[in-house]
């Protein structure tokens, strides 16, 4: 059994119009106009919108999130979007924030979409202006030169971006290639990361999105290699074989040969990508016995001539997959008794950066709304 996404159910002849109007939502934008007319709720600043403290249905079907806390983490992201729009400065979202807002599930088990970190280039900055412009929201560089920014929610959680000048997109620099939005979608090694959008669009204009392969990918549910050239093909792997599962997509043979290549080589594979999931989500997300099931799954159907190779896992390890970054929080409120009743209970979990070598850090993770 598969999630359904609302894409796959009923968009799939208007992508840009569905991509356009899930980022609008997860930006709180809910106005005509574009406009965010704000209130308060307590120590809270929220959008207008969240006055009717209507519940959202968490993945677990049985708890409910607060509106409230939705509204907070929008107005968070918003308030460091704001800098770069009072600095006149060019920027696009970009890779997995996008890919999860269009492929979220849709029903009873799915929510909001959180992402884990939301990736923002800016065009028209460099390193050091990005530096004064966020300087109180910087947690460290990342090892490509970037920023990690960690933005506090008052008492609700914290919002983590990765922010960089479109010019020093690891792409354009190791390859020479011209830094250039419209260029930008052929450098990620995936064809479901390979997409941007623009984050203030002008006046009476939609959003511009730049896309190589990426509806496509949706469309034929097919992950595929969009630019090889990587320094972390290891993570490569490894995010590809979660998605694969995570979205019941099969992965191309192209992908397949290269995964196969890559473990090859390694004298421990099983070890590697057990590290690159470290690295890059702060936790393991699939063992060591799931791994080796996968990746002699994928030799054998290679080995068969098979162009889609399948990961096969359970209705209940999809949701698993789904569900278990950020972690579930099971005790979400404190105590009503507190008149705290809107903010949910935080719990320390290891993250640590896409793009960072750096270990994991203890940080505070919204729960699933």
């Amino acid at each position: 059994m598969m999630f359904k996404s609302e894409y796959n159910q009923t968009s799939r002849s208007s992508p840009k119009r569905l991509l356009r109007g899930r980022f609008a939502r997860f930006l709180g934008d809910f106005t005509a106009g574009g406009t965010y007319p704000r209130c308060r709720h307590g120590n809270i600043s929220l959008w207008e919108t969240s006055q009717d403290n209507r519940r959202i249905s968490s993945r677990t079907q049985a708890e409910y999130q607060p509106r409230a806390s939705l509204t907070a983490i929008q107005l968070a992201v918003n308030e460091v979007f704001d800098r770069f729009r009072a600095r006149n400065w060019c920027a696009w979202v970009a890779g997995g924030t996008l890919r999860d807002l269009v492929l979220e599930p849709s029903g009873a088990e799915c929510c909001y979409t959180i992402p884990r970190d939301i990736d923002v280039m800016i065009g028209d900055a460099s390193s050091h202006d990005l530096a004064n412009c966020l300087s109180d929201l910087i947690a460290r560089r990342t090892r490509f030169g970037g920023l990690h920014l960690v933005k506090k929610v008052a008492r609700v959680c914290e919002i983590h971006f990765d922010v960089w000048p479109l010019a020093d997109t690891w792409a354009f620099k190791a390859q020479g290639i011209k830094p250039e939005i419209s260029r930008f979608p052929s450098t990620p090694f995936l064809n479901l990361d390979a997409v941007a959008i623009e984050l203030y669009p002008r006046a009476n204009q939609p959003r511009a999105i730049y896309e190589r392969g990426f509806y496509q990918g949706i469309s034929t549910r097919v992950i595929d290699i969009n630019y090889e050239p990587n320094p972390s093909p290891d993570v490569c792997i490894a995010r590809a074989l979660i998605m694969a599962a995570k979205l019941q997509f099969a992965l191309s043979r192209r992908l397949a040969h290269f995964i196969c290549s890559w473990t090859s080589r390694q004298q421990d594979a099983l070890a590697a990508l057990g590290h690159a999931q470290l690295t890059h989500y702060g936790q393991m997300r699939c063992s060591a016995d799931e791994l080796h099931s996968w990746l002699s799954s994928i030799q054998q159907q290679v080995s068969a001539g098979s162009d889609r190779i399948e990961i096969r896992v359970s209705h209940a390890r999809q949701l698993g997959l789904w569900e278990d970054y950020p972690p579930l929080q099971k005790a979400w409120y404190t105590d009503r008794a507190g008149g705290d009743s809107d903010t949910p209970n935080l719990t320390r979990v290891p993250r640590r950066s896409q793009a960072d070598d750096t270990p994991a850090r203890n940080l505070l993770l919204p729960p699933q709304l």
